[in-house]
């Protein structure tokens, strides 16, 4: 059983205890990275809203997605968009301008309402199992809509970078994977050490320790932070992972590349050992504040 307070669940209906962090792995390894996206995403501690708007064939609505509920401050992650109805169906594109702007999502939508895919002047009888005929022009489509967003102020750097690892790992860019996935499992380490450090130790010695590498912050500094509090360490299937990463992380660095690349069972392990990492992290930063 791995040991620590956020993993240790009990089944629902047994009662008994399960060990997250073998389910998760074992998920991960069973299913493709983009069917869990969302539920990762979700527990990186991004946040999911539902809501729906009615589009036409071969107009263009225009949408705000504060009218739905998102919330002024809200950063949009992903949007996935399920129309209902027939195979021939209204289904919304996104309109953009000369230049798409790939790296933020506007609350502010044009959504186009495409037929099969296809404008008003590329769909033919018999096209599709139907005629452009019936394609009822004033009819509007249910469209759900589901935001996956974070507000400004919970935008942690951890969150965002393995966001940007997530959709690296989506690409198959194995060593963007690396690098961003490191870059939060740091960060989390030394926003703990950094809450830990001030509240043991004098100004002038935090200012030495914040020289510390992050290896000795990792396996020394963190269970010592953990032990403050009253936390168990991270257990030996994660300290494992985050061993692993850190040293593809240093071949990158050194080499430019891996010597050999991971198997994609190890790879699963080391990025949801640093989902794990942010989540224990952030109770012990709010422990070590209280």
């Amino acid at each position: 059983m791995i040991a620590i307070h956020f993993i240790d669940k009990k089944c629902p209906r047994c009662r008994k205890d399960v060990d997250v962090w073998d389910i998760a792995t074992s998920i991960l390894d069973k299913n493709p990275i983009r069917d869990l996206m969302d539920t990762i995403l979700d527990f990186a501690g991004f946040k999911g809203m539902i809501g729906s708007i009615g589009i036409r064939p071969f107009l263009i609505t225009t949408i705000n997605l504060h009218d739905q509920g998102l919330p002024e401050d809200a950063v949009i992650i992903r949007i996935n968009y399920t129309p209902e109805g027939s195979r021939l169906g209204t289904f919304p594109l996104e309109m953009h301008g000369n230049t798409p702007n790939r790296n933020f999502v506007s609350p502010k939508l044009s959504l186009y309402g495409s037929v099969g895919g296809l404008s008003h002047t590329e769909v033919r009888p018999g096209e599709y199992g139907a005629d452009i005929s019936k394609v009822d022009l004033a009819n509007f489509t249910k469209v759900n809509v589901y935001i996956i967003y974070m507000s400004i102020e919970n935008l942690d750097l951890p969150a965002e970078y393995l966001y940007y690892a997530a959709n690296e790992y989506l690409k198959e860019s194995w060593r963007e994977m690396i690098i961003n996935v490191s870059i939060a499992a740091e960060v989390s380490v030394s926003r703990v050490c950094e809450s830990y450090w001030l509240k043991v130790f004098k100004g002038s010695d935090v200012e030495k320790l914040q020289k510390t590498d992050y290896r000795t912050k990792l396996f020394y500094h963190l269970p010592l932070a953990a032990h403050c509090v009253g936390e168990n360490k991270i257990d030996k299937p994660i300290r494992k992972a985050l061993q692993e990463l850190l040293e593809h992380r240093n071949q990158l660095m050194h080499l430019g590349n891996f010597k050999t690349k991971p198997p994609i069972k190890q790879l699963n392990k080391m990025i949801m050992a640093v989902f794990f990492l942010r989540e224990y992290t952030n109770k012990l930063i709010d422990k070590l504040k209280a």
